[in-house]
């Protein structure tokens, strides 16, 4: 009946269907067709072929523990990198400068489709004179230069002494196939004449890999 239909509205001059991503079996107006891409991209399934889906067969009890098994592992964020005892950050930064430091420990590699990534960070800073810095997440494309990823940093203050700081990071879009590195990046938005260094030689990153949707 499907494949009727189909031909019907290719010989009659109307909107030719078009499979479902790879899926020969499975047309893109079919109800079911996104359902069928999002679990493909997940890896949850792959269709009973290379281009086909096989939406009318049959599914075992094994082959639903199999799925249930595949979905779980999909939707359960995924935790990368804790770095602690890591190099300080270079004092007396020039104006606009950043400075990677605190990097993670392992690479996010981005396979399958589209997750987001969200950091949280901890620094104990010792501060000695008029020292003025931020802290932000910034990240590595493929080994590419860092990038800020938020666009205002959590500030130090101006007053010598010990410093605890802890924020959260926005949301970094993850695109397919490339893989990205994360760091605490140090910034001085205004001149610093201070000194600084880690408090207890603490920093920690982590990032949590999640799905886009």
């Amino acid at each position: 009946m499907v494949f009727g239909v189909a031909a019907a509205l290719t010989f009659s001059g109307g909107a030719r269907a078009l499979p479902c991503d790879v899926f020969t079996d499975v047309q893109d107006t079919d109800s079911y067709c996104p359902a069928v891409v999002w679990l493909k991209n997940r890896q949850v399934t792959l269709g009973c072929a290379s281009t086909l889906y096989c939406p009318a067969d049959f599914v075992s009890r094994a082959a639903m523990a199999l799925f249930m098994q595949r979905l779980g592992t999909a939707l359960t964020p995924q935790f990368y990198g804790r770095a602690l005892a890591n190099t300080p950050p270079t004092a007396n930064l020039a104006v606009g400068q950043f400075q990677p430091f605190c990097t993670m420990s392992a690479p996010v590699a981005a396979a399958g489709y589209t997750r987001i990534a969200r950091a949280r960070g901890h620094l104990s800073l010792q501060a000695s004179g008029s020292t003025r810095l931020q802290m932000f997440l910034v990240y590595s494309v493929d080994g590419g230069p860092y990038v800020n990823a938020n666009s205002v940093g959590l500030s130090v203050p101006n007053p010598s002494g010990n410093h605890e700081l802890t924020w959260v990071s926005n949301q970094v879009p993850l695109a397919v196939g490339s893989t990205y590195a994360f760091a605490i990046g140090i910034s001085n938005p205004a001149g610093s004449t201070g000194t600084l260094a880690l408090g207890n030689n603490e920093c920690m990153l982590e990032v949590d890999v999640i799905n886009q949707n």
